[in-house]
């Protein structure tokens, strides 16, 4: 047997070493993970978020889709909601006994959460682990900080800034100085028209509608205003947006809603202008 082959019979019996290792190694123990609830997702209908001196924030499920029922009424942001449903499904490395719970400040937490009727209280935050600890159920579990810091400060957070709700699908837009409806072919028409505009451009126009704005607050003044814009639904419901200001930003009531949506000032010009 030549070198070299003496060299490729080493190499074989080595990696055949180094699986062999690799296979009956005994296997690390896994690490205890404590469930904080059984409660499904899907399952929940209420949402209840608490913080000191301030008032109560309700979310309610109807049929698919969450509303925020106080302080104030909106269509509750979804991706906002479904961080507070995740944290049924938290879990944690220690259970500890709800016991001496100012050791975690929980004996006045920062915030409480309730899923349904399950009660989660935040308190204290580990400078070691940076995990943040959480009493439910007669339990401690030290869980990751980001279950707590999604718990919103104030009702506004927890407020959609879409102006559309997801099932909402719009057929005709009358604006200030345009119209655009949709026809039977699902082709877009926009009177008067404008040259160089394809249905391509049309149909993204459309979909500007569905993005969010930068902010979304109740409505602070429904004095009536000066210009409208309709947009009426696949469903046959006509909604009334108002434009209560254009400069330095755009901002839409929703008067249906109570609701003012406020865009910058290029975003604003082209929800206005299927032209632009």
């Amino acid at each position: 047997m030549n070198s070299r082959n003496l060299l490729n019979a080493a190499l074989l019996l080595a990696v055949a070493g180094i699986a062999a290792f690799l296979y009956f190694r005994p296997k690390p123990a896994e690490e205890p993970s404590f469930k904080v609830s059984t409660l499904q997702p899907e399952q929940i209908s209420r949402i209840q978020v608490e913080r000191p001196g301030s008032p109560p924030m309700i979310l309610e499920k109807r049929d698919e889709s969450w509303f925020l029922t106080a302080p104030l009424a909106a269509r509750a942001d979804v991706f906002k909601t479904r961080q507070l449903l995740d944290v049924a499904t938290a879990a944690s490395k220690q259970r500890l006994p709800a016991e001496d719970l100012a050791r975690f400040d929980l004996d006045k937490p920062v915030a409480t959460l309730t899923l349904g009727t399950q009660v989660f209280r935040f308190g204290g935050i580990n400078p070691l682990s940076q995990e943040q600890y959480l009493t439910t159920q007669d339990g401690v579990f030290p869980v990751p900080a980001y279950y707590g810091a999604a718990l919103p400060a104030r009702a506004e957070d927890l407020v959609s800034r879409f102006p559309l709700a997801d099932d909402e699908i719009p057929v005709a837009f009358r604006l200030p100085a345009a119209e655009l409806v949709r026809q039977a072919d699902g082709r877009w028409e926009l009177k008067p028209a404008k040259q160089g505009l394809s249905q391509d451009d049309l149909n993204r126009w459309a979909e500007q509608w569905k993005f969010s704005a930068e902010q979304a607050m109740p409505a602070a003044n429904t004095a009536a205003a000066p210009e409208t814009v309709t947009v009426t639904l696949k469903s046959g419901k006509t909604l009334a947006f108002r434009i209560v200001q254009r400069e330095p930003q755009l901002v839409l009531l929703r008067e249906d809603e109570g609701m003012q949506y406020q865009f910058s000032k290029e975003a604003g010009n082209k929800l206005l202008d299927p032209g632009s």
